[in-house]
């Protein structure tokens, strides 16, 4: 949730003939804890992480359908008006992390670094309602203004998906205790903004409420920057009570260290009279902050198999996990403005009346969310060097804390330096 500050919410309009368009588009991003593919205790390796999300982000656009929607009343030349009806796209979430982590101090400490690629809903995005065919006269032949005769395209205002460098991450990470059964840990991770910027371009036409002519091109830029710089203090345990048995956990806490930069721009090409064109548009500037989380991260296991004797499978263990993540203050919202525009124009609401177009909005509209997740999985131990982990997750929870359907994830470590404390060692968490 720490990147949700750059979600978006906007309202289409398209008139062509007797159709309007309402609709709302969002996006929405997320990022890994801390805990993910980690252990309480410092270890020197390398690894790489994959992370599947199903239908992780969407977009809301046009769906292509219209129908009639009597509420609109009728036209100024007497014919019905219609409106369009709005359909969800979802994107999957696949995430491919490359990391290592290095001890010192006698193995006390380590450094870790993460460095992630994503496959999903494009951080930069054209979207469009219509195009431009023609330039004709009024269809209600009621004044002597000019027109624009459009073709819809619905599958434009849906988005689209790219592979995208992310925001890498360092993790600091110290023993304060430990003994033959339990370490304790602490640390801090630092977020570093190095993944793209959010850029939305969208594209509509509006006409005079009073009938359904296209007066007017708009063409809106969100530009929401990637400057927020986060630090994430946490504390962990690892316990090993018996030679098989272990449980382990991480606490965190993610502070966002400064805001991100929001520049909004809206230009509308007017037509009024044949051959005359005039522009209405606005500059604003803005800055978002991220909502401060809690994350809460607790899993136990059991090695079914343990022989360090054997030459291939060494050890395999089943794993259950609870995550839970938290908002610790509300959504820092921004309502950008709408430029003036000539004329009658507005949307059309109940009984034909004009009202007004809702504001488009920057940040998180669940606003506070509890997400709870429960994953499962196995972990393979291949000679002394190389684990191997698989692991479903699932929400416990619907609505608005409910991030993605369902989760998969592989995890593949390999160890190198000094030999391990066999009684100490547990697999990462997935």
């Amino acid at each position: 949730m720490l990147g949700a500050g750059r979600s978006l919410s906007f309202f289409y309009q398209r008139t062509m003939g007797s159709v309007f368009i309402n609709g709302t588009g969002a996006t929405n991003i997320s990022n890994p804890s801390v805990a993910e593919n980690n252990s309480p205790v410092p270890e020197d390796r390398v690894y790489f992480r994959y992370n599947f999300f199903k239908d992780a982000l969407s977009v809301v656009g046009d769906s292509g359908a219209m129908f009639f929607d009597p509420s609109l009343g009728l036209g100024s030349n007497g014919g019905p008006r219609f409106r369009g009806i709005t359909t969800t796209k979802n994107y999957d979430f696949h995430e491919f992390t490359f990391g290592g982590e290095k001890t010192f101090c006698d193995g006390r400490c380590s450094v870790e670094v993460r460095v992630p690629f994503s496959n999903s809903l494009a951080s930069d995005l054209n979207l469009s309602v219509a195009k431009i065919t023609n330039r004709g006269a009024d269809i209600d032949n009621d004044s002597t203004e000019s027109i624009v005769d459009t073709v819809s395209t619905p599958q434009n205002t849906l988005g689209t998906s790219d592979t995208e460098f992310g925001n890498m991450t360092v993790i600091l990470k110290g023993l304060a205790y430990q003994s033959s059964h339990l370490a304790i840990s602490g640390g801090a991770s630092i977020g570093i903004p190095t993944g793209r910027d959010t850029r939305v371009r969208v594209t509509d036409f509006l006409g005079d409420f009073s009938d359904n002519d296209i007066e007017i091109l708009r063409a809106r830029d969100f530009h929401i920057s990637n400057d927020t710089w986060s630090l994430s203090p946490f504390v962990a345990f690892l316990a090993t009570p018996t030679e098989r048995f272990f449980a382990q956990g991480f606490l965190q806490f993610d502070f966002p260290l400064n805001e991100s930069r929001i520049d909004y721009t809206e230009a509308a090409i007017i037509n009024t009279e044949p051959g005359e064109v005039h522009f209405d548009s606005l500059l604003a500037s803005d800055s978002i902050r991220e909502q401060t989380l809690m994350q809460v991260d607790l899993g136990t296991g059991y090695w079914l198999i343990k022989n360090r004797h054997d030459s291939w499978l060494t050890a395999l263990a089943p794993t259950l996990e609870l995550h839970y993540t938290t908002t610790l203050d509300n959504a820092d919202l921004r309502v950008l403005p709408i430029a003036p525009k000539s004329g009658n124009l507005a949307v059309v609401g109940p009984g034909g009346a004009p009202i007004p177009e809702p504001n488009p909005i920057v940040g998180n509209q669940r606003g506070r969310v509890d997400i709870l997740d429960l994953t499962f999985g196995a972990t393979f131990v291949i000679g002394d060097r190389l684990t191997v982990a698989n692991g479903f997750s699932f929400p416990l929870r619907s609505g608005d804390d409910r991030t993605f359907n369902w989760e998969y994830l592989l995890q593949i470590n390999y160890y190198f330096g000094g030999p391990r404390n066999p009684e100490r060692f547990a697999p990462p968490n997935l």
